[in-house]
Formats: C-alpha cells, sequence, structure tokens
C-alpha cells in the first residue's frame, strides 16, 4: 500500500470442492487487525470473509472507521483451504486476486443491469419501464450517502428463471460487460431451495468481488417484485427500488442491520457491526427502530398487505458503502 491509497480488496477463489476463508489480516507494524476465530461466534457481523461458506470469497478492508486508516506499506493475507467436512485442506489450489484503490475525488458505483432470458419480452410484466422507475429511486436512495449511480442495461442469454445466486456461474455475463462495478441480474423469480418462498433477490457474497469470479452477481426477481397481478404499482416499485439498493447494500459490504424472522415473535439472531445501527431485542423494537432502514431484512407489512420498505441509511452505512474498492471516480 502506498500513500493516498484508502481501501484494500482480496478475493480468493479456490478450485474444486471446499471453502476458502480469510484465516487474518496483518497491518504494515504486525498487528493483526482481523482474526477469523473472533468473528465465528460473534452475533456481530462484519464480513463473510472469514467464514467457511462458499468457494470464493472476499474481503474488502477497512470496513469501520475504526478499522482504518489504511497504513502504508505491506499487508498480508493468510488464507485458509477447508474441505466440505470444514477440515484444513492445505494442498488445494486458490487464486488469490488484490485490488487497492486510491482515495476517488467523486463516488460513482458503474452498474450493469442485465435482462434474463425472455423476461423483456413480458409486455404484462412491463420489467424494463418497472426498472427505469425504480432505478431512478434507487439513484435517490445512493444519492443520499454521496454515490452516483452510473447504470447501464443489456439483456442476457440466460435462464428467465434464476438459480442460488451462490451457486450461479456469473463468470461468462461479468467478462462479457467489464463491469468493473456491480453486475445485477433480474428474471422473474430466483428458485433456491434454501427458503420456503420466493426471495425478491439475492446477493451471493457480504462483500463482492470487483473482479470476474463464479459469484460477481446480484440477482433480482422481477417477477415476485411485481406482486401477485404481476403489474407493478406505485408501492411494489418502491419495494423493487429498495431490493435493488438492499442487495447491492450486501454486494458492497452491508449486513442486515438486524437479523429477524418475518411476522415472527422470535427474538434477533444477529445484527450488522455498526454502532448507529441499534441493536434492538424484540420484533417490534426491531420494527421501530430500523422498520425504515434499507437494510432491514424485509418489507414491512399492515393488516391489508400493503408493504412498505426502508429508504435510509445511516452514516456508518453510507461510510462502508463508499469503501468498496469499486467506488470510484468514474
Amino acid at each position: 500500500m502506498t500513500e493516498g491509497d484508502d481501501a484494500l480488496m482480496v478475493i480468493n477463489e479456490r478450485t474444486g470442492a471446499g471453502y476458502v476463508n480469510v484465516v487474518s489480516l496483518t497491518d504494515p507494524d504486525g498487528t493483526v487487525v482481523l482474526f477469523d476465530e473472533d468473528t465465528w461466534s460473534d452475533d456481530d457481523r462484519l464480513t463473510h470473509a472469514t467464514f467457511l461458506t462458499d468457494h470464493a470469497n472476499t474481503l474488502n478492508w477497512p470496513i469501520r472507521e475504526e478499522d482504518g486508516p489504511l497504513a502504508p506499506g505491506t499487508w498480508t493475507v493468510r488464507v485458509g483451504l477447508w474441505t466440505e467436512d470444514d477440515e484444513p485442506e492445505p494442498g488445494a489450489e486458490v487464486r488469490v486476486r488484490t485490488v487497492v484503490r486510491a482515495t476517488p475525488d467523486e463516488l460513482v458505483l458503474p452498474v450493469w443491469i442485465a435482462y434474463a432470458g425472455r423476461i423483456l419480452s413480458d409486455e404484462h410484466l412491463g420489467i424494463e419501464a418497472a426498472t427505469n422507475t425504480a432505478v431512478e429511486r434507487w439513484k435517490e436512495i445512493y444519492a443520499s450517502v454521496g454515490i452516483t449511480l452510473d447504470v447501464h442495461t443489456t439483456a442476457a442469454d440466460t435462464s428467465y428463471f434464476l438459480g442460488p445466486a451462490s451457486e450461479t456461474d456469473w463468470v461468462e455475463l461479468y467478462d462479457t460487460l467489464d463491469p468493473r462495478g456491480v453486475l445485477v441480474v433480474i428474471g422473474a423469480i430466483i428458485e433456491d431451495p434454501a427458503f420456503d418462498t420466493f426471495v425478491n433477490g439475492e446477493c451471493p457474497s457480504n462483500p463482492g468481488p470487483f473482479v470476474s469470479t463464479p459469484i460477481s452477481g446480484v440477482e433480482i426477481a422481477g417477477a415476485v417484485l411485481a406482486g401477485d397481478d404481476g403489474a407493478f404499482d406505485d408501492t411494489e416499485l418502491d419495494t423493487y427500488a429498495t431490493t435493488l439498493a438492499h442487495e447491492v447494500g450486501h454486494y458492497l459490504g452491508l449486513f442486515h442491520a438486524v437479523q429477524l424472522v418475518d411476522h415472527s415473535d422470535d427474538p434477533p439472531s444477529a445484527w450488522d457491526a455498526l454502532d448507529d445501527t441499534e441493536h434492538c431485542r424484540t420484533y417490534d423494537a426491531c420494527v421501530e427502530a430500523l422498520g425504515d432502514n434499507v437494510m432491514f431484512p424485509f418489507p414491512i407489512c399492515d393488516d391489508a398487505d400493503v408493504c412498505t420498505s426502508g429508504s435510509v441509511f445511516t452514516e456508518e452505512q453510507g461510510a462502508v458503502l463508499r469503501g468498496w474498492v469499486g467506488v470510484r471516480a468514474q
């Protein structure tokens, strides 16, 4: 790292079955600033990079203000390789890439929206017009934290029905577009057996990589967002905009402000690691404190099934978004 660099990203991708994680990150003074075992039992989520969850992962550093600034010198990353049974596998192959960002004068996030399969030809759904409206609202949300979206669109030769975001290979599409930012794939639904119901969107990695990997893409379920009648009303367009802001928020490093089960009296199971998102302790308290936040885990619906979505980021959430290496001068 040199003077003026303010963000470091490490992307790990292994071949074959099994997992890869960041075991530790050490600064130029020899201080370990991130250690995987410190995060495994912590209910305050900071990054997925230390967990054994996938064959590829990403660390973007620093995350919080207290984690920075990024000191000049040599930073050391230890990478762990594991079998599917969570046993060490030191002989496995891994590809490690690093990206460094110099402090930009302006903050622009390039986004490529790719319409999957035949979704553009569904006139009743009207996904292109709905997306254009939702994107304008999304731009306003991100502008509130100082980020300008540079959005492009294309059609993608891929399935109308999307698979789980963590298991879908977006390398070819990503390489074709070379977005140098975030790829957002919009299909009809996301067929993920991990969920009992259809979801509005999925992000495979928190944060997501700035370079091409199989998990370099956010997925959005356009037909699900349009509701039972398959046609967007104004409330559904707000939910669409927030879903875009929310899933890309994950890709840029944000966790759910609080982890809750929809319409449940179950207490929260986790929170993000930021100080200005309240660590609420009950469902009702969390809805009251964080229901207007973009990173609330689901839209809030009333007895008439009218749902509202958050449109607010906290100051520290905005700092995390601005710190992702792909947010840069255009």
